[in-house]
């Protein structure tokens, strides 16, 4: 399972969109961490699959197994993928699971899907 959050300001939720794009291209086991209110309004966007809160569990942990992590009572192995702002990362992209937190604002994440990002991005 991937998991791609939703957050931050409108563009940096386009870049993300995209990527979930792009890794939905290769494994229709992909799912968004979406806020109520991200650009889907904005762009009448309906092609996703929503994570639950047990699916984003998996891979991030709990926030009980957080602080238990933190106060060294309890190591939590998490799936956590995070980029590097700007930069581009292969691996990133053939990961076979994780929870995709950052801003991913590199074309090359979905280079291969541009035209599908580009027809969701039409305002209605």
């Amino acid at each position: 399972m991937k998991i791609v959050k939703i957050d931050g300001e409108m563009g940096v939720q386009m870049f993300q969109y995209a990527l979930y794009l792009q890794l939905r291209s290769a494994d229709s086991n992909t799912a968004l961490d979406a806020p109520r209110q991200w650009i889907a309004q904005q762009f009448a966007i309906t092609d996703f699959n929503s994570a639950t809160s047990e699916q984003i569990e998996s891979l991030k942990g709990s926030k009980m197994s957080h602080l238990k992590g933190l106060l060294g009572i309890n190591k939590v192995e998490t799936k956590i993928i995070t980029d590097t702002f700007g930069e581009f990362s292969r691996e990133a992209l053939n990961a076979t699971e994780g929870y995709y937190n950052g801003s991913w604002t590199s074309h090359r994440y979905f280079e291969s899907v541009a035209d599908d990002v580009a027809k969701a991005f039409i305002a209605p």
